[in-house]
């Protein structure tokens, strides 16, 4: 496993243990941001997809988002 620091609520650093196979879905998502239209100054693997908006994606919008989606697709709901 890798460890990285990401950085906390309060500023501060904390650890995250990443496993074999994570570590290999996050490479998939980094080496497909510029097909995505992730600007490449944008630090976030998480990152919103905008020119002009460098910042990462809340947990809550992308369950909203997901949710949403998933009751259009069926029918349920739109």
């Amino acid at each position: 496993m890798d460890l990285v620091e990401i950085i906390g609520k309060q500023g501060r650093k904390v650890p995250l243990l990443i496993p074999p196979d994570v570590k290999q879905a996050l490479e998939l998502l980094v080496s497909k941001r510029n097909d995505a239209g992730v600007p490449a100054d944008n630090p976030f693997v998480f990152a919103k997809v905008s020119v002009h908006c460098a910042s990462e994606l809340t947990l809550s919008v992308v369950l909203f988002l997901y949710v949403v989606w998933s009751l259009c697709s069926s029918g349920a709901f739109c």
